[in-house]
């Protein structure tokens, strides 16, 4: 996949996750991963849809990888803060929301 194809696969699969086509924004994510497997943002995105469909397990562990190849990214700080409260794990959502929001304060909207 080129970039250009991954860019418009990106593109489909986010417009498939904001009109609430989880699963089908899921499988793009899940293709384009398999040829970038240490792409941040195609994992934080994968991640987050996994969090959209309760799937908590699955979307802290593709947030968390997101985070370690892109430490201190205040998005992907923010996207697994709102994960972990998801799960019920607020403390530990905290720690990541305060850091998101030092960050970039203008998060707190």
């Amino acid at each position: 996949m080129t970039i250009h194809n991954l860019d418009q696969h990106m593109q489909q699969a986010v417009q498939h996750q904001q009109s609430g086509a989880f699963a089908q924004a899921e499988s793009l994510y899940k293709e384009a991963l398999i040829e970038h497997p240490r792409h941040p943002g195609i994992l934080n995105l994968l991640g987050t849809v996994c969090a959209q469909q309760n799937k908590s397990t699955e979307a802290l562990k593709h947030l968390r990888r997101a985070l370690r190849l892109a430490p201190g990214n205040p998005m992907y700080l923010l996207n697994l803060g709102e994960a972990l409260v998801r799960a019920q794990k607020h403390e530990e959502a905290i720690k990541y929301l305060k850091q998101a929001l030092l960050k970039a304060p203008q998060l707190a909207v």
